[in-house]
């Protein structure tokens, strides 16, 4: 009940009750002495009874009454589930864990505080932000046990805001990038969810400190952020993350074992729920959502953080008797005001809550901001699309399959490449084969360069994950490198890609692609596919550091020698300061081998030297005599006959991409004296002339993007040059073109 119906309710009792005690008061003023303590007791009795009745429905809607539940943006997304034949990961048993824990009682967690998203939809930044601290903190404590040193707070005002005000990335590879909204909602109140948040920590921005970027800002800009303008954070902050984003875990609708398993592991986890006031008991601190979620009008609308659990915590405490005990310990971000008591700010919801049970579940593993220089990526939107997804079978991640992206390195410096960031959503477990290639020259082929690393990684949940290659890499300034995962069995991996369904949530993405950047190889096939023709590219990344000069005595590089025709002829690792030996060069009939492209001896780093060839020079042969030419007025005339066919193309394909057809799919050369030549000399339909474009030379006719559905007549000029015989000769034939 809200405020206004509470204050209507109030206003009525409030009147009834005066008439009331006016005719009771008249009625004592009349009786008899004996009778008048009796009815002084029952109007005493009445006004308790309104007061506590009151106290009751004020009390139920104080906690709820100035706060904001349904920022939480939900997106559905499937993961793939590995079979059950392939997992390794053992279900979560209750016998090892304690019957209740709490992270925020722990003393590594000390610092870390409940806190107030006050008026705004940030409910699923603050979720975010509070376990990945209750996480980092945790690590740290791990890696250091005793540490004092405290842990900084991550603002959940810097993740919102350059969430939806994004900024390119510092080397300067995701300029057109962003995360739009498209109602007239502010940033601050337009909401979001952790898939969301994911993504965008994994480009290194969104997890600064708050007292670099403080919500204070946010909530003392109130007028301004609803305007549509905000001040308050400045785009050279947008990268200036206090920790980044190592790893993150995605599972949907796990066990309450899992849950308490993750919070064990990680510290806290960010957990979705269906809030509505009618479910929580505010004296008991108990929330149980008895019902079946309903989109719209019992749906999941608010993010929170898990952070303990107490199997203990009895039935009895909720409105509604949920068939067990049991309660999930869940720090809310409407302040520690919020709720009086001990625990304030906190609430115990129950194991059986049905939101609970359908919720999506989030952990957050965070490093320190220093781990890695250079974040080598492609990939700028919070879009949470896969492999997987309707529409991507053109580049689905199967057996046999390959993704790929190629890097340029602009830093200026010689770099170490030591490790690759990828998303996926498998969820079960799933390998990996990563290679690195450097030096890489073909802007088709990734693999057009000398194979210089390798990892071999594997994954057990869905999320954005860092895999370690077995040795740094090293990437010369100005060098091109490639990063390529192969593919077992199916994989749903992170793709970004404009998707029409994302519009349905409020938002746009608004992707940058261009060629040469991201591959797919299908399997079995010798070539690779350009993402850029999609309007896509992989969630692949490369985490890089500055190379640290070492002593050239202990410095090792790689010269690779081939033969120019794709064919390995010497793999040599050299001692910096040697010289490698170049290899024999097998014959090549037809050709002379008149080199390398480049010197292989005291290189500093890896480097591909290719073999060059010339044709072989031969005398001239003795030409036979020429005929004696004919005048043209001699000439046959050319015999040039001609049928135009009828080509059927779809309109699905033609709305992503031109189509080109074949000559002999749409003119059919029966006889032509001399070399052809094609020219469109007209279409039935003028004003489509410009979408059909014909190559003088092979007749290949291109249709450009975007035609209409419909049946084209296109009347192409076809010219025989004729021979030592026959004229030159001209026809026009006609064929039909359907968009169906």
């Amino acid at each position: 009940m809200g405020r206004g119906s509470l204050s209507f309710f109030y206003f009525l009792f409030s009147t009834k009750m005066v008439e009331y005690y006016k005719r009771k008061w008249k009625k004592m003023m009349m009786c008899s002495a004996k009778k008048k303590p009796l009815i002084l007791t029952s109007m005493i009795a009445a006004a308790l009874a309104v007061i506590f009745v009151m106290s009751l429905q004020f009390a139920d809607a104080a906690p709820d009454s100035d706060r904001r539940p349904g920022g939480y943006i939900h997106v559905e997304k499937d993961v793939y589930h590995v079979p059950v034949s392939k997992k390794l990961r053992k279900k979560a048993s209750g016998s090892n864990l304690p019957s209740s824990y709490r992270s925020d009682k722990q003393s590594w967690a000390q610092g870390i505080r409940v806190k107030d998203q006050d008026w705004t939809s940030l409910c699923w930044a603050f979720s975010t932000t509070s376990a990945a601290e209750y996480s980092y903190a945790k690590e740290s404590n791990d890696n250091d046990p005793g540490n004092t040193v405290p842990i900084k707070e991550i603002s959940p005002g810097h993740l919102g805001y350059f969430l939806y005000n994004r900024v390119n990335d510092p080397l300067g590879n995701t300029f057109k990038d962003r995360n739009t909204i498209i109602t007239n909602e502010s940033w601050a109140d337009f909401g979001g969810n952790e898939l969301y948040a994911m993504q965008h920590l994994a480009t290194w921005s969104g997890a600064g400190a708050e007292e670099d970027t403080p919500f204070g800002l946010v909530k003392n800009g109130e007028e301004s952020i609803s305007s549509g303008t905000f001040d308050g954070y400045d785009d050279d902050k947008a990268y200036k993350d206090y920790v980044t984003q190592e790893e993150s875990i995605y599972l949907y609708s796990p066990s309450i074992d899992t849950i308490k398993k993750m919070i064990m592991e990680h510290g806290a986890v960010s957990i979705s729920l269906a809030y509505y006031s009618k479910y929580l008991n505010s004296g008991k601190h108990a929330f149980y959502n008895k019902d079946d979620l309903v989109s719209g009008e019992n749906d999941i609308n608010h993010a929170v953080t898990a952070i303990g659990w107490d199997d203990s915590f009895s039935k009895d405490n909720f409105r509604n008797d949920p068939g067990s005990d049991g309660a999930l310990i869940i720090q809310n971000s409407w302040g520690d005001d919020w709720l009086s008591g001990e625990d304030g700010g906190l609430i115990y919801v129950s194991y059986k809550s049905k939101d609970i049970l359908d919720s999506e579940v989030f952990a957050f593993d965070m490093q320190p901001a220093d781990t890695y220089q250079y974040n080598f990526q492609y990939d700028g939107t919070a879009d949470c699309g896969d492999a997987t997804d309707p529409g991507n079978e053109s580049f689905l991640t199967a057996g046999g399959t390959k993704a790929a992206n190629v890097y340029y390195n602009n830093t200026g410096k010689t770099i170490k490449l030591e490790s690759v960031g990828f998303t996926t959503f498998n969820d079960g477990n799933t390998d990996y084969q990563i290679d690195v290639y450097t030096g890489v020259t073909d802007d088709s082929d990734p693999t057009a360069g000398i194979h210089a690393g390798t990892a071999n990684a594997q994954t057990t949940t869905a999320g954005c994950k860092t895999a370690e290659l077995q040795a740094p890499v090293e990437i010369g300034a100005g060098e091109s490198f490639s990063i390529i995962f192969s593919f077992a069995d199916k994989n749903a991996f992170g793709i970004e890609k404009y998707r029409k369904d994302s519009e349905a949530y409020g938002g746009k993405y608004m992707i940058g692609t261009a060629p040469g950047q991201s591959f797919f190889k299908a399997a079995g096939s010798n070539t690779w596919s350009d993402m850029n023709d999609y309007g896509a590219c992989f969630r692949i990344k490369g985490f890089a550091n500055d190379h640290q000069e070492s002593d050239p005595a202990d410095i090792k590089y790689t010269v690779q020698f081939t033969d120019g025709l794709g064919n390995i002829l010497s793999t040599q690792e050299v001692m910096m300061g040697q010289s490698a030996a170049a290899p024999a060069v097998p014959q090549r009939e037809g050709y002379d081998f008149i080199g390398w492209d480049k010197e292989y001896s005291s290189i500093y780093r890896n480097t591909l030297v290719t073999a060059q060839w010339k044709k072989t020079e031969k005398a001239d042969p003795v030409k036979p005599a020429e005929p004696e030419k004919q005048s043209t007025k001699d000439k046959k005339a050319n015999p040039l006959k001609l049928k135009g066919k009828t080509v059927k193309v779809r309109y699905k394909k033609l709305r992503k991409r031109s189509q080109t057809i074949k000559r002999s799919k749409i003119i059919v050369l029966k006889i032509a004296k001399g070399k052809p030549s094609y020219k469109i000399a007209g279409v039935k339909k003028a004003k489509f002339k410009k979408y059909f474009k014909i190559n003088k030379r092979t007749g290949k006719l291109k249709i450009k993007k975007k035609l209409k559905k419909g049946t084209y007549k296109v009347k192409v000029r076809v010219t025989a040059a004729g021979n030592a015989y026959y004229r030159p000769g001209t026809k026009m034939v006609t064929f039909k073109v359907r968009v169906k």
